[in-house]
């Protein structure tokens, strides 16, 4: 090229299970053209595009929306199946596996705002894969057991995502599905397994540790919800079970409102964890927060009782409450302000400045699991996809 001089130069890669497959798409890609192909990208991601008052907030939306979308959510190379991971970045230090709570809580609701049609299919494709083994902490991409140790969010979290996409979309035909529809029963067998006395147990809580108490007042608050999701289900006829989820879930919510209160700095509280032998622990979690009792339905955003947990969670009692320019809270596994804090902020907290999401720096911009509480950069777990979906999902 000469000097003061501009050219431009196409590489095509083309990628397959061997060699041939790889090349004949590196072929067709480069047949269709390099404008063609840039042409239709820029077109689809400014139609997916979200908007907001605030363009800042407006970049930082649609930057983690689309993250979400390419290192979250892929496709088997052998298969052409769908599948979920945390990432598909290596930055992130637990990228290649699959977490039902990462996948149906975090990435899904934000891949339903985009693609109905993509989001519809990657549901399907999970369950066939991972529904044998949903409720163990992490699994092969395969479907099989990585990391052992069950935990109730994760077990309850595909009926969440499945009341979430039948209301947005309507489309009760998901559940026609075979595998679907007898996987949705087993489901349910299985977390009715986990009740011992008056709650449901968890060996693991939703940051992957272990429980110091095993009955996790937000893990019984999901099965309430997933009861109630199942009496409508069986009210719109595309569930066929025995269980009487009413009664189920009046039950449950008496027990933890009778099992899980208990006396706090600001009076009657939540606790988050008990033994239903006396002994509680208060203390909150980012990846499943008491903040979104609420947002779940559990209770009014008014109720005393919840205005006085929140009270301690955003207070300095809270040991992983961390005051700086960008205050936020952490828990034990990740001892700095979490980026999912701030999303059960925004869900909950109608004060909570937008504007704050907009500053935050964050890693360049995405989402990571925590960040510097006086610089906002990146702390721990970078290239954070999942988390990434549930950010977008909750600004928008």
């Amino acid at each position: 090229i000469k000097a003061k001089s501009k050219d431009k130069i196409t590489f095509y890669f083309g990628i397959g299970r061997e060699g041939e497959g790889a090349a004949l798409t590196q072929i067709d890609l480069k047949r269709r053209g390099y404008e063609e192909l840039y042409k239709n990208t820029k077109d689809l991601l400014q139609i997916w595009s979200l908007s907001d008052e605030n363009i800042k907030v407006q970049e930082k939306l649609n930057r983690n929306l689309f993250f979400n979308y390419f290192y979250s959510l892929g496709k088997y190379i052998d298969n052409d199946k769908f599948t979920f991971l945390p990432s598909k970045s290596p930055e992130y230090y637990v990228s290649g596996a699959f977490w039902a709570r990462d996948a149906f809580l975090w990435s899904f609701p934000a891949i339903l705002l985009l693609d109905k049609k993509t989001a519809r299919q990657a549901f399907i494709d999970c369950w066939d894969q991972y529904s044998s083994n949903l409720g163990d902490h992490a699994l092969y991409l395969g479907g099989t057991i990585l990391y052992p140790g069950f935990e109730l969010d994760e077990l309850v979290s595909p009926i969440l995502a499945l009341e979430k996409y039948v209301k947005v979309t309507g489309d009760i035909s998901i559940i026609n599905e075979i595998s679907l529809k007898n996987g949705l029963k087993k489901i349910y067998l299985k977390i009715l397994e986990k009740k011992e006395n008056d709650l449901y147990s968890t060996f693991l809580e939703p940051s992957d540790d272990p429980a110091v108490y095993r009955f996790l007042t937000y893990d019984n608050v999901l099965v309430w919800k997933a009861f109630k999701i199942g009496r409508w289900f069986k009210q719109l006829k595309i569930l066929d079970s025995k269980i009487d989820f009413e009664s189920k879930a009046k039950e449950l919510k008496d027990n933890i409102v009778k099992d899980c209160v208990v006396e706090g700095p600001f009076g009657k509280m939540f606790a988050w964890s008990v033994d239903l032998d006396g002994n509680f622990k208060i203390v909150d979690n980012p990846p499943g927060s008491l903040l979104l009792l609420p947002y779940y339905g559990f209770c009014n955003y008014d109720d005393k009782t919840y205005l006085n947990t929140a009270k301690w969670i955003n207070s300095d009692l809270n040991p992983y409450h961390f005051e700086g320019k960008y205050e936020g809270n952490g828990n034990e596994h990740a001892e700095n302000p979490q980026v999912l804090h701030i999303c059960n902020k925004l869900l909950t907290d109608r004060n909570f400045p937008i504007d704050h999401i907009a500053k935050v720096p964050l890693d360049d911009g995405l989402a990571c699991e925590s960040y510097d509480k006086d610089t906002g950069l990146v702390s721990t777990g970078a290239a954070f996809a999942s988390a990434a979906g549930f950010l977008a999902y909750c600004i928008y």
